[in-house]
């Protein structure tokens, strides 16, 4: 009888343990949410512009480096081609993407590892006009990089003056590998965005303020 009363209280804390577990998940999830929205509410803002903070809602697997859903639209004064950035871990902004499909309480994202998109960007160590495109993965692709352009492991990449969507400056990511051809031409260049490194939960899209309801 004894051994049966310690195998069930074993059951019992094994449950518990479980329940106990996934608390702590669900703490950790809503804490990291609530960090990421006052990191967000700190960001200067250009006088002629507003933040729009939206919640994520529908990101598939299968269109995890194409697409998500956020809980705004229409209604908030949301149009195509709006800007959507987040913030780093240390408080600085990063691009996610644009809209592209606008409806009365939602929008879809494009996101910058879409092939479909394509921005302008510098290299902040020598601002180097170039052209960053999506491959449809984590990472990115560096093009129209001048031949006289030295790159090295780390770069930084930012927006440049020639977007027509993104405002000059606002961080993009680092270059990760270069590769050559035999002649000395950059072959390939690949650039880890940013918002690959964190978790997102809260997105702002950059709104003008006469556009805004």
């Amino acid at each position: 009888s004894n051994i049966f009363n310690i195998y069930q209280e074993n059951i019992k804390l094994r449950e518990e343990i479980i329940l106990l577990s996934e608390g702590l998940r669900n703490y950790r999830s809503i804490y990291e949410e609530n960090l990421q929205l006052k990191n967000l509410l700190t960001l200067p803002v250009q006088k002629q512009t507003k933040l729009l903070f939206a919640n994520i809602i529908i990101r598939e697997p299968s269109q995890w480096h194409k697409w998500l859903i956020i809980n705004k639209g229409q209604n908030e004064g949301i149009k195509k081609d709006m800007p959507v950035i987040a913030v780093m871990e240390n408080n600085r902004i990063c691009i996610i993407g644009k809209t592209v499909e606008i409806y009365d309480t939602t929008s879809k994202i494009a996101l910058i590892t879409n092939s479909l998109f394509a921005v302008p960007v510098q290299l902040i160590s020598s601002q180097t006009d170039c052209l960053l495109e999506g491959t449809d993965s984590q990472y990115l692709k560096l093009t129209h990089v001048p031949q006289s352009a030295q790159l090295n492991i780390g770069d930084e990449i930012i927006t440049g003056p020639l977007s027509s969507v993104f405002s000059k400056d606002i961080p993009v990511g680092k270059i990760m590998e270069i590769n050559k051809t035999p002649y000395g031409d950059y072959s390939e260049i690949l650039v880890l965005p940013y918002m690959q490194r964190q978790r997102i939960h809260t997105v702002a899209l950059i709104i003008p303020k006469e556009e805004t309801k």
